[in-house]
């Protein structure tokens, strides 16, 4: 998740989201869960590449952009393959009901054979 201190929506997306108690058991068994304040100024190397920290020219960390497709926003969640691949951003509040089964869309790889419509429609089902 990127999220800034600053930032309500992350803060309430932290407590109700990543704290409630069935939809943080799937993402901490789907996925290895990172918190990313893109404010930080460490330099940072992602897929080889080297990725500067926020400047006077950028408030933000220039891996913020790259992650994102160029579509940052707080709070944003980027789900990445098993070879650090971005398959998606949400870039917005995610209440936990639909964390859980965005969760389930790409922790168990329907995103492999379904589209998003159809894997929704039949969720819960």
């Amino acid at each position: 998740m990127f999220n800034a201190d600053w930032c309500n929506s992350g803060k309430v997306m932290k407590t109700a989201t990543f704290t409630d108690s069935t939809t943080i058991d799937i993402m901490k068994t789907k996925f290895n869960l990172v918190e990313f304040n893109p404010e930080i100024k460490d330099t940072l190397i992602y897929k080889g590449r080297q990725f500067l920290g926020s400047a006077n020219q950028s408030p933000y960390h220039a891996l913020s952009f790259e992650i994102t497709r160029g579509g940052f926003a707080f709070p944003s969640v980027v789900f990445l393959n098993e070879k650090m691949e971005v398959i998606d951003v949400i870039n917005s509040y995610i209440n936990p009901k639909f964390m859980e089964m965005v969760a389930h869309f790409y922790g168990d790889d329907a995103y492999k054979t379904k589209s998003w419509q159809e894997f929704s429609a039949a969720y819960g089902k």
